[in-house]
């Protein structure tokens, strides 16, 4: 464990190795190609976020059932088919995902005018612009002992003895790049956006950190930076 906690990590009380971590998951760009994944990733990332710290456990050791999320969603609902790409994001989280990981949102806000319009000056022309359905989700979990806590540092010989990298595929061989930065890059947005495609896969994953928590094995955890599922 680094000597250094990261900031989302607050302590309950004074002296106490009993923290909690709050983390946030947003993927805007998807939502180009599919609000509803975009939905999913958005509370995948939270999730991924949350997976370093040694977070306390439901009745089950390693579920996800103290976790909470909060949904910041906004959408332009009045621009043509931005209602239905929100409704479509909202029933696949809150219906589906949600419900399947054990994850509970028991709170969140909206913001249903992401729209501007104006006239240019210059031409008299009718301009607008009209944001994506976006969601903002954080993630909330008490977290059981702060000094089990991995950072992404890779550790030298000399500090822990040989260790071994693992790369966990969570996206079972996808390797979809729609709404990535490099297809912003080429110009496009793409045709097939990453999404949770195995909310089964993801729990086994999180019951597995949860038991390497208790041998404190691991050093250092990192995602990758679109958090492919």
């Amino acid at each position: 464990m680094s000597n250094h906690l990261p900031p989302s990590l607050v302590p309950t009380r004074l002296e106490s190795v009993i923290f909690n971590r709050t983390c946030r998951g947003e993927k805007p760009t998807l939502a180009l190609i599919s609000a509803a994944a975009s939905a999913r990733m958005a509370v995948a990332e939270s999730l991924m976020n949350l997976a370093a710290a040694d977070i306390k456990s439901g009745p089950k050791n390693g579920d996800l059932k103290r976790v909470k999320l909060s949904a910041n969603w906004m959408a332009a609902v009045n621009h043509p088919g931005e209602g239905a790409d929100l409704y479509e994001a909202v029933h696949a989280i809150g219906m589906e995902l949600c419900p399947q990981l054990g994850v509970s949102i028991p709170v969140g806000k909206d913001s249903t005018s992401m729209k501007a319009s104006w006239k240019d000056r210059a031409t008299n022309e009718a301009k607008s612009v009209t944001a994506p359905v976006s969601l903002v989700i954080s993630a909330f979990a008490l977290v059981d002992d702060v000094r089990k806590t991995w950072t992404p540092q890779l550790r030298r010989v000399e500090e822990v003895g040989e260790t071994t990298l693992f790369f966990v595929d969570l996206g079972l061989g996808y390797k979809a790049m729609g709404g990535s930065a490099l297809a912003q890059c080429l110009g496009q947005i793409g045709n097939e956006a990453p999404d949770v495609r195995n909310t089964g896969l993801v729990k086994a994953y999180f019951e597995a950190l949860w038991k390497l928590h208790q041998v404190r094995s691991p050093f250092l955890q990192h995602t990758k930076n679109i958090c492919r599922c």
